[in-house]
């Protein structure tokens, strides 16, 4: 096929290799694996539970949404039925906090998205605002202020009284 005819866009034949991006529903890197079914995704966020996949109706799903990316790409990404905010796995927490994993600090407290987006490390945690977010990663794997930031062990025992701060990574654990 000529690859500079738009009606070839996709073939195998005119794939020009990238890293995967686990979340666009394409094959960047050629290996005729896309998103979560592509093994180069499976530490990936946006492929949270393993990286399990499913099809329906020839669109690719992943088990859980939760990342900023899937949160506000506008796609209903798990086939569950709702999409970005209005999915529970975008606000893990529901009842808790007023927070959607999009970036926003939906309730006013100038924290963005505390407990709503799902991490790995610190750099899923994008936190803007005056409280720094970090990856509560033994604990939850939700993103969450840092504690040292929020009054420390006083902090960490009123969401649970047996978490204390870690001031090394800024997390409540057990």
């Amino acid at each position: 096929p000529d690859c500079d005819d738009p009606d070839c866009a996709g073939a195998p034949t005119c794939c020009v290799p990238s890293p995967e991006i686990c979340d666009d529903r394409l094959d960047n890197d050629c290996d005729r694996q896309r998103d979560c079914a592509d093994p180069d995704c499976r530490f990936d966020p946006a492929c949270a539970d393993g990286g399990v996949v499913t099809v329906d109706g020839g669109v690719m799903c992943i088990p859980a949404e939760g990342v900023l990316a899937t949160c506000t790409d506008g796609l209903d990404n798990d086939c569950d039925g709702p999409v970005d905010c209005g999915d529970p796995d975008c606000t893990p927490f529901p009842g808790s906090v007023d927070e959607c994993c999009n970036g926003v600090d939906d309730n006013g407290n100038t924290i963005v998205d505390e407990f709503a987006c799902r991490c790995i490390d610190n750099g899923d945690c994008t936190g803007g605002g005056p409280i720094p977010s970090v990856c509560w990663s033994t604990t939850f794997q939700v993103c969450a202020p840092n504690c040292a930031f929020l009054g420390g062990d006083s902090f960490c025992s009123m969401i649970d009284p047996s978490l204390s701060c870690s001031m090394a990574t800024g997390e409540c654990t057990f």
